[in-house]
């Protein structure tokens, strides 16, 4: 097919190619009708991009120089990479001399732009220059960045350090399309130990460089690279680690890291001695080579505690304390230092006051006596015989010498104390004795046989017996009988009024016990009137007045 352009100085006929129809087809840009038209066509000047130009973004904005009587643009793209040709953007109407590429073009692909003009009655008055299509590249190129970090401060002498190296592609930057090469930097006081990456090749320690050739697309990142130093006993504070990324089409990215390198320290702690459960808190002592204050904790609270430096025992056990001292901006933490000793049992006594004499037929009572520890005590009698203890009550059995033990038996924190012993005596009882008589049997009546029997109770026989005061009625006597008693008996023969004292001696020693009773009565001519004791004479007094009268009767 032949095609006629006509350009805005004159007339001018070409034979164009098949290739040529074929894009124009493509692009949908000139009507065939019009093509073959004899009609005079303009030229339209590119202001942006410049024919043949690179341009650094996938989204250009064209702009064209407007062409008189023009009402609207018609613009297409085609990509000129591709065989064949692939027809990108458009064609698009607008009646503005400059319009955005969207969606994006490809980064390294060629591209030929059309423009047509179109005046108001939709006649086609003018096309680009050059006519066969206003070609331009377009390249982004990749903007790398590279990054670098550590974790905490690093000491002298430390090996192992490590840094974390990142690769970092701009969100608005063409991919790479070259190898990636990352260079460590480490100062005189690091020496690079290794450098490794996934998918990263590293040369280190022997080059400090890694390489890689995949694309980086733009707003991402290579995985991260693991560069390993050991830092110098003499590193000075701080340490700056730098690093390079370079690829071509893109400037070289630098980064550093600027490190603190901390002096080292070390902690004195001394042996611990061994501890009996129940000793007063005490302090314990350590200093670090920094001159910094060293703290203290208990690694077995359930044995000791520590409150600052002080140490208190809890229990029986092994009791392990850590020093340690965290540094500052110039010292590293010190490594903790253990100390570990045992808390055996502790000792305890009982405090077990004297026991005061107590007579025999006392009341129960109770006894005391405490431990060191403060763990109850326990009672026992070592002379049953004697007295008896349940509890903390002790019971008096008989005379004689009564002998308490007090025991505290231990638990797990302490041994049995020692049994502590106290004595005491058991004195005789105070004693009394009394005596009285039984009713009188018979009456009291001259004539009248008449008897009466004392007993006593109380005191240490045998008894003697005495009339102290006065005397017996005629015709009766005081006689002794068996168990300790006496009589009084016989056959008044004097009528008449009476009184006497009967007195009671035992044989306690060394001194005798004694009681006496008086009596009084009167003996009838016809019948004998006897009161035997004091505590009987109103009642048989009645009793044996009524029997007189009933014998005067």
């Amino acid at each position: 097919m032949n095609t006629i352009f006509v350009s805005g100085s004159g007339r001018h006929a070409k034979r164009r190619s098949a290739l040529s129809i074929r894009l124009a087809a493509a692009c949908g840009v000139l009507l065939l009708a019009r093509l073959c038209s004899a009609q005079a066509l303009g030229l339209i000047t590119f202001i942006y991009p410049t024919y043949g130009a690179t341009i650094p973004t996938t989204t250009p904005t064209l702009q064209w120089e407007p062409y008189p009587g023009t009402d609207h643009y018609v613009v297409s793209v085609v990509d000129s990479s591709v065989n064949p040709f692939v027809g990108v953007f458009g064609p698009v109407s607008t009646p503005n001399t400059q319009i955005t590429v969207s969606p994006a073009l490809q980064s390294g692909h060629g591209y030929l732009c059309y423009v047509n003009a179109y005046n108001v009655n939709g006649e086609y008055i003018a096309y680009q220059n050059p006519v066969e299509g206003f070609n331009f590249q377009v390249y982004v190129p990749p903007a790398l960045s590279i990054s670098k970090m550590h974790v905490g401060n690093f000491t002298r002498g430390q090996a192992g350090a490590t840094y974390t190296i990142t690769v970092s592609n701009a969100a608005t930057a063409g991919p790479t399309s070259y190898p990636v090469t990352v260079t460590e930097t480490a100062p005189a006081g690091l020496s690079l130990v290794a450098m490794a990456g996934t998918g990263w090749t590293c040369s280190a320690p022997a080059a400090p460089t890694c390489t890689r050739s995949d694309v980086l697309a733009a707003g991402a990142s290579y995985p991260a690279i693991t560069a390993t130093v050991n830092v110098a006993t003499t590193a000075s504070s701080p340490q700056v680690n730098g690093a390079t990324v370079q690829v071509f089409g893109s400037a070289n990215a630098t980064t550093t890291d600027s490190t603190t390198i901390l002096a080292t320290q070390t902690i004195t702690f001394g042996a611990l001695s061994n501890q009996a459960f129940g000793t007063a808190p005490f302090t314990v002592s350590a200093t670090a080579s920094s001159g910094l204050a060293v703290s203290f904790n208990s690694q077995t609270t359930s044995v000791c505690t520590v409150s600052g430096a002080t140490v208190t025992l809890v229990s029986v056990g092994t009791c392990t304390i850590q020093a340690t001292q965290a540094g500052n901006a110039t010292y590293a933490a010190a490594t903790p230092v253990n100390q570990s000793f045992q808390v055996t049992q502790g000792t305890q006594t009982i405090a077990f006051g004297a026991l005061s004499t107590t007579a025999f037929g006392s009341a129960p009572f109770t006894v005391s006596a405490t431990a060191s520890s403060g763990l109850p005590v326990s009672f026992s009698s070592q002379t049953t015989s004697v007295c008896t203890v349940a509890g903390a009550n002790v019971t008096l059995v008989a005379a004689g010498t009564c002998t308490i033990q007090a025991t505290q038996a231990g638990n797990a924190n302490y041994a049995a104390a020692t049994p502590v012993n106290q004595s005491f005596q058991v004195t005789q009882g105070a004693q009394t004795i009394t005596f009285g008589c039984s009713p009188l049997s018979g009456p009291s009546l001259v004539g009248t046989a008449y008897s009466a029997s004392c007993t006593v109770s109380g005191g240490t026989q045998p008894y003697n017996w005495s009339i102290v005061s006065g005397s017996l009625p005629a015709g009766l006597s005081l006689s002794a009988t068996t168990g300790g008693s006496i009589a009084v008996s016989g056959t008044p023969t004097l009528a008449g009024t009476y009184a006497y004292s009967v007195k009671v001696t035992d044989s306690s020693t060394p001194t005798a016990l004694s009681t006496s009773q008086a009596y009084s009565g009167t003996i009838q001519p016809t019948a004998l009137l006897f009161i035997c004791s004091s505590w009987q004479r109103g009642r048989q007094r009645h009793a044996h007045s009524r029997r007189h009268l009933r014998l005067l009767r």
